[in-house]
């Protein structure tokens, strides 16, 4: 895994991803989104969006059409959710990592 500052758009790429994180506390806009969809496609990775935020009504119609995996997380309680419809693949871990201890 790599941490990025420098790199526009992405935060941390793996093997399978790359994620944006944006700690917002209002709503994501819809050009974050594209802007994530895009590297990770450049990448051949995965595309997670990381958001303490919401989604615009773009932002979330688009993450629905593309496949963008967007998570909810709260800072205080540690606790996050997938909130793209049928996307929740990017908040679970891989049998593989559990049974390393990657997780």
């Amino acid at each position: 895994m790599h941490l990025f500052r420098e790199r526009r758009g992405v935060d941390v790429v793996s093997d399978l991803f790359a994620v944006s994180v944006k700690n917002y506390s209002g709503s994501v806009p819809v050009e974050d989104l594209r802007e994530i969809f895009g590297v990770a496609t450049l990448m051949g990775k995965v595309a997670v969006l990381w958001t303490s935020g919401s989604l615009t009504e773009a932002g979330r119609a688009f993450a629905e059409v593309a496949p963008v995996h967007v998570v909810r997380y709260d800072v205080l309680s540690g606790e996050f959710e997938g909130i793209t419809p049928g996307r929740d693949g990017a908040t679970r871990p891989r049998a593989a990592d559990v049974e390393s201890g990657v997780t």
